[in-house]
């Protein structure tokens, strides 16, 4: 259904700058060009207002979520033992929360310092993110049948979803590499790949020296 919706308001988008002067792949602010196309531009005004609100409830929400990531990791041994320990009184991942904050600022605060545009910064960090959503589900989608084979659950159905899941997923996945995006977006993926690989690796070599690492983990998150 999200994607029925994404279909259906972008083929809107496409369709009302048809004719316009400006092209939708030049503008910086599509919706509130269509609203003035339309001769409503206060509801461009609107629009900007609800997009400030929106961003500032997903860089809340990333933050909160990254920072648990970073809290189990930390009381595992697989990053400082610091980032591991909670607010004394809130009970909040108060040092992890710190630390994704600040690399949040800093990220966009360097490459504004170099120059780049607020639209480009959107562009880079929303493209490089998205493949790490993308691998995120993949991942789901792989492990979901497995789970529920596990349960003794697993139905024909589920494993048709997953394959069908992983199929649509890999689509985006191929379409940022062919055909080779211009610089420096055709680094992103090789980048993204490197952190994998770096990740990864450190992950199993942990593993490796620990053997009781994964029970804990899975022991941590189940609770």
């Amino acid at each position: 259904m999200v994607g029925l919706f994404f279909i259906i308001t972008s083929y809107v988008v496409v369709l009302g700058f048809e004719g316009n002067q400006v092209t939708l792949d030049k503008s910086d602010a599509p919706l509130n060009v269509l609203s003035e196309l339309a001769g409503v531009s206060f509801f461009g005004v609107l629009i900007s207002i609800n997009t400030v609100i929106s961003m500032f409830a997903a860089c809340l929400a990333n933050i909160t979520a990254v920072s648990r990531i970073l809290l189990t990791m930390g009381r595992h041994g697989l990053l400082h033992r610091s980032i591991g320990r909670v607010h004394r009184r809130n009970q909040t991942p108060h040092i992890a929360i710190a630390l994704v904050g600040v690399l949040i600022f800093f990220v966009p605060a360097i490459l504004s310092i170099w120059g780049t545009t607020a639209i480009k910064i959107y562009e880079y960090t929303g493209t490089f993110a998205s493949y790490g959503f993308i691998m995120t589900y993949i991942l789901v989608s792989v492990a979901a049948p497995v789970y529920l084979y596990k349960q003794q659950k697993l139905r024909a159905a589920n494993v048709v979803t997953s394959v069908l899941a992983v199929l649509f997923l890999l689509i985006p996945v191929v379409g940022s590499v062919y055909p080779m995006p211009p610089p420096p977006i055709n680094k992103l993926p090789l980048l993204f790949l490197l952190l994998m690989v770096v990740g990864g690796g450190w992950f199993m070599w942990r593993g490796i020296r620990s053997s009781s690492l994964m029970e804990e983990i899975k022991r941590d998150v189940e609770r």
